[in-house]
């Protein structure tokens, strides 16, 4: 948060970075890494959702 700090107000004290990893090489599969990325974007979304509805 030192580079970033307005992100603590939104992220508190949760971590940035998520648990885990996804290793592969940028030219092999664009497909599969655009669905990575899409996956990773939906569960974004549904977390903050959860997070919504515990403050209401």
């Amino acid at each position: 948060y030192e580079r970033f700090p307005e992100l603590k107000f939104k992220y508190k004290n949760r971590e940035f970075w998520c648990r885990g990893y996804y290793v592969d090489t940028a030219g092999k599969n664009a497909v599969k890494i655009a669905n990575y990325i899409r996956h990773q974007l939906d569960e974004d979304k549904y977390g903050d959702q959860i997070t919504m509805m515990g403050k209401l």
